[in-house]
């Protein structure tokens, strides 16, 4: 049984400043139910009115030029509630709402026709009801006005108090309270989403706050979307957030144009969720392989190894969710730029290794330390130290030879692994002995892959190991290369050296 219609006023969200809906009551309980439909009208519109101005206020884009023709229709006595409405539809209202509002509409059009037709007083009672219901009353937030005003407020340097995933997790899970249904969260995911993509887009960065802001925003955007796929550990839901987001921002960019300057949050969704690809197509798969590839061919220095963008957490991730064939099936461009550019990094080299890589790393450190100074060999020796056991399981013997006569050339006479006749390595130098021993042994000393006897001075090692580099005899023959020794005749021929790695 409705309740007396006299109880509606009770349930304004708002005081009813300009009357409007008192006076709809009165005309309701007079009978004069079409002037009560016009003053419902007027009622709801002005509550409209006040929230785009409040809309305003708080900077919703839009919002303000909305306003600004609305003012204007009203200094020259013209109809503004199809702007209302307009801008609302567009930006804020749900479903029901709208279906509501276009029957109230209607409705006072008809009313105030010529033709003067009346109304019912079931047709009043159902609009005074629904007047409170879907606007008057008190509202839930709609997706409309919450999703951009939380896209607005990413940009604020202070949105997550800190980065750590425990942090933002919370501050996600404390905005999602305000949200329900997938028509909401589709909003919320698109609209992240573009805000992720702000540095890549051609945009003024005076149209969103500035150069600053924009990248705030877009840092917090890219945090935000990873907390929602780590929130839904927390609070599982059907559909996850992981289908959602599989839909709403990875199977959308199927058919759109990936930018190194745009996408790299790519980079971050998959680090944190890895599946996220299991179904994607293998050219978008192919596409994703050229994104990272040109990102991290473009990376300066590597964030932190935590970090979602650290390529070592990238490579990881894929590993622990598909085998190793599938991850260098798919991303061979990807492997390719991180063993080129950061196989110095040791959680970038252990997942090279993890990858069944060590061949591709042996044969860059060889080519590094050809080219490279004392603190590029102390780099390399760094990694050979600390994956011996990873390395000598995964590179054949010659290419265990040829990395230690790297390491042993004479501009890195005094390094600790020369020195230590490269027992701080014992795998790598085990492997490359027995070859040597087997294929070359003249060149066993030469390699320093026999202990020189102390006391023995770093250059007298470096004199003992290549004593054609240091001989001043004028009747060496002169193309003769002046880095390795004569053999055992001294007629100038070079010794046998281990063949490159394949």
């Amino acid at each position: 049984m409705p309740k007396p219609v006299s109880a509606l006023i009770s349930k304004l969200d708002s005081p009813d400043t300009a009357g409007y809906f008192a006076e709809a009551l009165a005309c309701y309980k007079a009978k004069a139910y079409r002037s009560c439909v016009v003053m419902i009208h007027s009622a709801v519109f002005m509550k409209l009115r006040k929230y785009v101005a409040d809309l305003a206020e708080l900077g919703l884009p839009g919002a303000e030029a909305a306003l600004s023709e609305v003012v204007a229709l009203e200094r020259d006595k013209g109809n503004y509630e199809s702007k209302i409405f307009a801008f609302l539809n567009r930006e804020i209202l749900e479903e029901d709402q709208r279906k509501f509002l276009k029957i109230l509409q209607i409705t006072r059009n008809d009313l105030a026709h010529a033709s003067k037709r009346e109304s019912s007083e079931m047709e009043a009672r159902a609009l005074l009801d629904d007047s409170i219901k879907y606007v008057l009353g008190p509202q839930k937030v709609r997706a409309g006005e919450f999703v951009p005003l939380l896209v607005r407020h990413l940009a604020r340097r202070d949105f997550f108090p800190d980065r750590s995933i425990a942090s933002v997790s919370l501050v996600v899970k404390a905005e999602l309270s305000e949200l329900e249904g997938e028509e909401a969260y589709a909003r919320l995911l698109s609209q992240v989403a573009a805000a992720a993509e702000l540095p890549g887009k051609d945009v003024r960065p005076e149209l969103v706050g500035g150069e600053e802001a924009m990248m705030i925003a877009s840092m917090n955007a890219e945090d935000f979307l990873c907390g929602l796929l780590s929130e839904e550990a927390l609070t599982p839901s059907e559909p996850s957030w992981e289908r959602r987001m599989r839909n709403a921002i990875f199977k959308r960019q199927a058919s759109r144009k990936l930018t190194v300057k745009g996408h790299g949050y790519l980079i971050s969704l998959i680090s944190v969720r890895p599946s996220l690809i299991q179904d994607l197509d293998p050219a978008f798969r192919m596409r994703l392989d050229q994104l990272f590839s040109g990102i991290f061919h473009e990376t300066q220095d590597l964030p932190h190894p935590d970090s979602s963008r650290h390529p070592g957490c990238l490579l990881q991730a894929l590993l622990s969710r598909y085998s190793t064939e599938f991850v260098r099936e798919h991303f061979p461009l990807t492997l390719d730029i991180l063993i080129e550019r950061f196989w110095s990094d040791e959680n970038v080299a252990q997942a090279i290794l993890d990858a069944t890589l060590g061949e591709k790393l042996c044969g860059r450190m060889i080519l590094h330390l050809l080219s490279c100074g004392q603190k590029g060999e102390a780099e390399a020796a760094k990694i050979v130290r600390r994956f011996d056991d990873e390395l000598s399981a995964q590179i054949a013997a010659p290419a265990s030879a040829k990395l230690i006569e790297a390491f042993n050339d004479v501009k890195f006479a005094g390094s600790p692994l020369q020195n230590g006749d490269f027992f701080a390595i014992p795998k790598i130098r085990n492997l490359a002995r027995n070859y040597v021993l087997k294929e070359m042994p003249g060149l066993i000393g030469s390699l320093g892959l026999e202990r020189v006897p102390p006391p023995t001075s770093p250059m007298e090692r470096a004199m003992l190991r290549n004593p054609a580099a240091f001989s001043t005899v004028s009747t060496k023959d002169p193309h003769q290369d002046p880095a390795r020794p004569q053999d055992e005749e001294g007629d100038g021929r070079a010794p046998q050296q281990a063949p490159a790695p394949s």
